[in-house]
């Protein structure tokens, strides 16, 4: 069925082509060589990717617990042959539940999450465990990869199943945590194609020549290859996809029909709104403002002022009570304070770090530092709004402060959107581009340990597992606390940058 290739060869020079590495070759040929070849251009793993992987496995030893026996074939990743072998004697012994069941059969390998069945008269399920919240259309491909592999092997298969978390389970109640799916339709489906496609990989393994493919939609489709900044690197920045309002989707097609990748070459005539502003910004150097939007918005806010951002987790396993899978779980909040036009800035903040439910604390420091009157800024507000909401609803208590305080929300976000355009915000109007565009580098977030919400959820994660030395944990602490006060501080200064000019107008 596959080309004929030194097996024996492939594994030592581990070429063995794994699921994992399937998937990445299936994206694009390119990314499959620099993953047998080049691993030297392959980013670091960051603290959010490790979280996801840890997630995921913490979800695949759930799922584990559902069945009463079930033989692990614990080996480590790169073990391939060695987890073949014991998978092996597993099945010849008797064993009718496998958990990591492995294969290698025509240089490909496949790592099953379970191999079941009900007896050794019948063939076996094969179940690929999911920490999503539903079913996706990737996932078939998982299984449909895990299918040839198998029929390689000589494993006789009856069906094929999707586990994945259910988002109608409630915490404390973990019983329906999972849904399980049959595809076996879905992947019987896909097989035919996806078996030539994996015959033009091996071949790609084989000859060990970086192929010659362009850049393309490819590079983000289904997710963000792991080599995009090297493929990238002679891309022109900014580029069309730094507009706003075109998006990937958009981007190509104005590569498609024009041939044109830098803003600058394009002729703004051919476009409306704000697209049309950026290209006239990029062409010119100077900034776009109306100041008298900046006006009308502010003339709205009460003092004194309240400058609010919370962080939140949202484990893929509920562990607090009334929650389901991806709850979203304020741990932290910053709020500076500005009660008058020449009063001295103030501030408040709050980080919970041990494994106990952050929201009664939570709750409990934004009703004690919180006044009764004043507006609070939220850039993207429907984000805080949503947390307050919440946390009134579980916790009585503060449910009257809670309330006011998501009644005086306010936000700056539609004012910098509609009434402001600066080549440095790249077609982006998060606060994490348009606060160092306006105000200065010193609110640039690269300088931080800390550089974006995902990352900080992460690290909250490791800390509240009491992972790391003393002096580590003191120092992520330390950082934690400065990325949240990052964006109020800028929310401070991006009102200070609308009162100035609002003058204007």
């Amino acid at each position: 069925m596959f080309a004929d290739a030194d097996k024996t060869a492939m594994s030592s020079n581990n070429l063995i082509l794994s699921k994992s590495r399937l998937k990445r070759g299936l994206q694009c040929d390119k990314s499959l060589f620099f993953t047998l070849y080049r691993k030297d251009l392959e980013p670091k793993i960051d603290p959010a990717t490790q979280l996801n992987f840890d997630e995921g496995n913490e979800v695949g030893e759930r799922a584990r617990t559902l069945y009463a026996t079930g033989l692990l074939i614990d080996k480590k990743p790169w073990e391939r042959e060695e987890s073949a072998q014991d998978t092996n004697q597993a099945i010849q012994d008797g064993a009718n539940t496998i958990f990591e069941a492995s294969f290698l059969a025509g240089g490909l390998f496949a790592r099953i999450d379970i191999l079941t069945r009900a007896s050794k008269l019948v063939g076996w399920q094969v179940i690929e465990v999911k920490k999503s919240a539903k079913l996706k259309e990737d996932h078939i491909e998982d299984l449909a990869l895990q299918a040839i592999v198998l029929a390689e092997a000589g494993i006789k298969v009856d069906s094929f199943h999707i586990m994945h978390l259910n988002s109608k389970c409630i915490y404390p109640n973990l019983s329906n945590l999972f849904v399980i799916k049959n595809v076996t339709k879905e992947v019987a489906d896909s097989l035919s194609e996806l078996r030539d496609k994996i015959e033009k990989l091996q071949k790609v393994a084989e000859i060990g020549t970086e192929p010659k493919v362009a850049i393309g939609p490819h590079c983000d489709e289904p997710y963000t290859c792991a080599f995009h900044d090297h493929c990238w690197k002679e891309f022109p920045q900014p580029s069309v996809f730094d507009l706003p309002g075109v998006g990937p989707v958009g981007g190509w097609k104005i590569i498609k029909g024009s041939g044109k990748t830098r803003i600058q070459d394009l002729d703004e005539n051919e476009f409306k709104g704000k697209t049309k502003i950026a290209i006239e910004v990029a062409k010119t150097g100077k900034r776009w403002v109306e100041p008298r939007g900046f006006q009308l918005a502010i003339k709205q806010w009460q003092w004194p002022l309240y400058f609010l951002d919370f962080e939140t987790l949202a484990p893929a396993i509920p562990r607090y009570s009334g929650c389901s899978p991806y709850t979203e779980i304020p741990f932290q909040f910053s709020c500076h304070v500005w009660k008058s036009p020449s009063a001295k800035i103030e501030h408040f903040e709050y980080l919970h770090l041990d494994q106990t439910d952050p929201r009664p604390a939570v709750a409990t420091a934004l009703a004690k530092g919180f006044g009764s009157t004043g507006s609070v800024v939220a850039y993207n507000m429907s984000v805080e709004r949503g947390i307050l909401e919440d946390l009134a609803a579980f916790n009585s208590q503060h449910t009257v402060e809670l309330m006011s305080i998501a009644s005086r929300l306010v936000d700056p976000l539609p004012a910098f959107r509609n009434h402001v355009y600066d080549a440095k915000f790249f077609g982006s109007f998060s606060i994490k581009d348009v606060a160092p565009a306006l105000i200065g580098e010193h609110l640039n977030y690269n300088q931080l340990t800390i550089s974006d919400g995902m990352i900080a959820r992460a690290i909250a994660e490791q800390l509240m597992r009491s992972l790391g030395s003393n002096d580590e944990r003191a120092r992520l602490r330390q950082a934690l606390l400065e990325y949240c006060r990052q964006d109020t501080i800028a929310m401070v200064e991006l009102t200070k940058w609308m009162l100035d000019i609002s003058k204007a107008a």
